[in-house]
């Protein structure tokens, strides 16, 4: 046999080893794509997880707001967008009027209802609020009836935040009770005084005067979580944001079991997308079928107001 001889059969045999590992690999792309397809073929399951994010809530989660308490500039407002992150139609948060003046970065009508202290006044003697207090012996603060009804009525649960006065007067003066609710409480208390003033120092918003009074007000505030028994539902120290951020998903699905699970809804959405990267030039699901309405459904449930 000549040395050309040799490399021709080489070359035949490079060329069919090449063939068999090519087969291998889509015969095990095949059935990767029957194993991940499989179970999304049961339209049953697909179908109940888009009805999950598509019925409406219980009419008594409207009336059962959740209530976030805790110092300035402990982290209510983004464990607030945490939460809304996946559960943006589900949860609205309850714009609270205030008589203190608006920062630079702040919108009125969407962080507060900036209001002078007469109009404020006024709102007080009509009866207009859930609740109000004087924060840090300054400002007035107070949830309206009305800013929590625009809430139910887009039938989302209302998220108050109040400090531990509004806390004490909705749930051991009667006043939630007085108007037919039944709020869950948490406290977010931080995992120290020192924490909390180096927190409030970067966010650049308040001089020392008023940090020291902020800090004052939040020793008190968080005596206040340990010594009365029952005021809170939940305590939850804000350590590392994303953790307590969990610890807060928690509870949101311990009170409100309708809620459906966003960890569910991904797995069927790593599936599908995994599925489309392997299947190639595979034709895709119909627009209007369950597959895309996954995306979909979820889509719209995460979109800003």
């Amino acid at each position: 046999m000549t040395t050309r001889d040799t490399y021709r059969r080489r070359e035949r045999a490079l060329v069919c080893h090449a063939q068999i590992d090519r087969a291998h690999s889509e015969k095990s792309r095949e059935e990767t794509l029957k194993e991940l397809a499989e179970p999304l073929l049961d339209e049953a399951l697909i179908r109940d997880v888009i009805l999950s994010w598509t019925r409406p809530l219980p009419s008594s989660y409207l009336t059962s707001p959740l209530v976030l308490v805790g110092p300035s500039g402990v982290g209510k407002n983004r464990l607030v967008k945490y939460l809304r992150k996946d559960y943006n139609k589900f949860f609205a948060k309850v714009v609270t009027h205030t008589t203190r003046q608006p920062r630079s970065e702040e919108i009125n009508g969407t962080h507060y209802h900036f209001v002078s202290t007469s109009r404020f006044a006024e709102m007080v003697e009509c009866e207009a609020f859930l609740e109000h207090s004087v924060v840090h012996g300054r400002n007035s603060y107070g949830l309206s009836m009305e800013a929590y009804k625009k809430v139910a009525q887009q039938g989302k649960i209302a998220i108050f935040e109040v400090d531990v006065q509004g806390a004490r007067k909705l749930r051991a003066e009667g006043l939630a009770e007085l108007h037919n609710l039944t709020p869950r409480y948490i406290f977010i208390a931080p995992t120290s005084i020192e924490v909390l003033r180096e927190r409030l120092v970067q966010r650049g918003t308040e001089d020392d005067a008023d940090i020291a009074i902020r800090l004052e007000t939040a020793a008190h505030e968080i005596e206040t979580s340990k010594s009365e028994p029952g005021l809170f539902d939940r305590v939850l120290v804000n350590e590392d944001l994303e953790q307590t951020a969990h610890a807060l998903f928690r509870a949101a699905r311990d009170w409100y079991p309708a809620l459906p699970s966003p960890a569910r809804l991904r797995m069927l959405q790593r599936r599908l997308s995994k599925i489309k990267r392997l299947g190639g030039e595979t034709s895709p699901p119909p627009s209007n079928g369950p597959a895309d309405s996954i995306h979909h459904s979820h889509e719209e449930s995460g979109k800003n107001e």
